[in-house]
């Protein structure tokens, strides 16, 4: 059961786990656009020049219209590709295996039909390189390979002369299998890459004890929120109260179940993208675009909820409008009422043990 598993693994995630392949889908995603956006505007050039060429020389026996249409159609998947927004993968996905289509069917007319005495080269180079531009799920990047490859032979078996189809349709046979192999080896190594640089970067931007992005990811994200709303931004500060105290008397066992209890409760109201511990008890989130008696309401259940446990937490918040948004100010601002109320905690408690700064 376990050996059938592993090969489901191999042959749909390139040896990740579905865990890991998903987490880097993203990153896939991203890789094949720009090396689509590189590989279809290197097409446009050699189309271009096969167009001119072929045109002023008819003598060389391919009509400039054979490469004039690939060059529209692969003209269109670079505009489309180069304005196409992040969020759009199966899109994505249909316009590369409309362009790896397009690249075979050259592939086998120039190979097959144009060629019909000479064995096809040109076909076979294609088959090792195409298969190696893009990440694809290696069955399906398998399937692929042996669907143009079977067409390849079904043609040279139509249109080539009796001489040349037994070398050309072994050749076929032999280079689509190297093509498999060599190109799910390359993805392999691609997707285990992809893996290493998220778990990596993982690490790097996640506080370990509550797994929420930690100071390092705060600073660097910071600046890219205002233009993340439409209407308004929040900055939520939250401070423990009694971890010092909790320290003491429970030991740090008892204060880091505190900090990971308050981190999941605050991480659940915000999202996990939002919210960050950026010191020893703060932590901090943003909200988009929320109503401020939505907020209210929020903060309210969070403050209870974390009371209900017998924990306590101090929290101010503070929001501006889009073409106001001013970050400094705006966390600035969430802090300085996040400590008002944490005077107000200690004040109404007696607890003296703890100064607020």
């Amino acid at each position: 059961m376990e050996f059938f598993q592993s090969i489901i693994r191999f042959f749909n995630y390139a040896g990740a786990t579905q865990e890991e392949y998903e987490s880097i889908f993203p990153e896939i995603c991203e890789h094949n656009r720009k090396r689509l956006l590189v590989f279809s505007g290197v097409t446009i050039f050699f189309l271009i020049a096969m167009v001119v060429i072929t045109y002023l020389n008819p003598g060389l026996g391919f009509g400039y219209y054979i490469y004039l249409i690939p060059l529209i159609i692969i003209l269109a998947i670079f505009l489309t590709v180069r304005f196409l927004t992040p969020n759009r993968p199966l899109l994505l996905r249909i316009i590369i295996y409309v362009f790896i289509s397009l690249l075979f069917l050259m592939a086998i007319y120039i190979g097959a039909i144009a060629n019909k005495t000479q064995t096809a080269g040109t076909f076979l180079a294609f088959l090792l390189a195409i298969p190696m531009l893009f990440i694809l799920r290696p069955w399906k990047n398998a399937c692929v390979i042996i669907f143009f490859d079977a067409l390849f032979i079904l043609t040279v078996m139509q249109v080539k002369s009796p001489d040349v189809i037994p070398i050309d349709v072994i050749n076929a046979l032999v280079f689509g299998g190297i093509g498999i192999i060599v190109s799910t080896f390359m993805q392999m190594i691609t997707v285990e890459n992809f893996v290493i640089k998220d778990k990596m970067t993982f690490l790097a931007e996640r506080d370990q004890l509550t797994k929420l992005r930690n100071r390092t990811s705060y600073e660097h994200r910071l600046p890219a929120y205002p233009e993340c709303c439409k209407k308004s931004l929040a900055c939520i500060y939250a401070d423990a109260n009694g971890l010092h105290e909790l320290n003491e008397t429970g030991g740090h066992l008892a204060g880091d179940r505190m900090l990971q209890f308050i981190a999941e409760s605050f991480k659940n109201l915000f999202g996990e993208a939002h919210t960050y511990r950026i010191g020893g008890d703060e932590f901090v989130a943003f909200a988009v675009d929320v109503d401020e008696a939505v907020l209210k309401e929020k903060l309210t259940g969070f403050t209870t909820k974390v009371e209900d446990a017998h924990y306590y937490v101090s929290v101010g918040y503070d929001i501006q409008r889009v073409g106001e948004i001013q970050m400094t100010e705006l966390i600035k601002a969430a802090e300085e009422e996040m400590y008002r109320e944490k005077n107000r905690f200690y004040q109404r408690t007696g607890n003296n043990r703890r100064r607020c700064r």
